[in-house]
């Protein structure tokens, strides 16, 4: 049922009022990119449905604690999130999702380091897309914490906190002005000058 995608999670639901109240005058200057919800189980991990299973870790876990090393692929078809079946699975109903832990990591959080300059750190806690774990039938998924850092522990996906949905800009777009802070927001139209 895990790798499924025939419910909405909590999150999903409340970035798709977000993007309805906020974003939809910008659809067209968005791309339809794939946003990577690994699902994908560590090696030898999970044997059959009927076995007793006292937890399984995903692939971002394996990545940063077996491996230390982030990427940008996305292993399964089903996971990779769009609005159109052109490019995934169309289980989308807007091109706005959350960022991975891989790309956390690769902004300047992770777990051998971490950064307070990152353009993501907000001295907030929030989630992020990349699942962790799943434990005694509870799901974990990764955070950024208020510190700066990435983490996966104890995270259960029924804690609140704060969200920050990611957009991906459509070729030929451009950033007309705005800075990107929350007091000078920035504003985008296509590119007129052919470039």
């Amino acid at each position: 049922e895990m790798f499924m995608n025939t419910t909405n999670s909590t999150v999903k639901t409340k970035i798709d009022t977000w993007y309805e109240e906020n974003m939809l005058d910008y659809t067209e200057s968005l791309e339809d990119t794939i946003w990577c919800n690994d699902r994908s189980i560590k090696s030898g991990a999970l044997k059959s449905k009927d076995d007793k299973i006292e937890g399984i870790d995903f692939g971002a876990v394996v990545r940063f604690i077996d491996k230390n090393k982030p990427s940008l692929i996305c292993p399964n078809d089903n996971d990779k999130f769009t609005v159109s079946v052109k490019n995934g699975n169309g289980a989308l109903t807007y091109p706005v999702a959350l960022l991975t832990a891989d790309e956390l990591t690769l902004a300047g959080h992770g777990f051998s380091g971490y950064s307070s300059s990152s353009y993501l750190y907000t001295n907030q806690t929030n989630w992020f897309l990349s699942p962790s774990d799943f434990y005694s039938n509870d799901a974990y998924a990764f955070i950024l914490s208020s510190g700066g850092r990435l983490l996966n522990v104890n995270n259960g996906v029924s804690k609140s906190y704060g969200v920050r949905p990611a957009v991906s800009l459509a070729p030929g777009t451009i950033i007309a002005s705005g800075d990107g802070t929350s007091e000078n927001p920035f504003t985008v139209e296509k590119d007129s000058s052919n470039r």
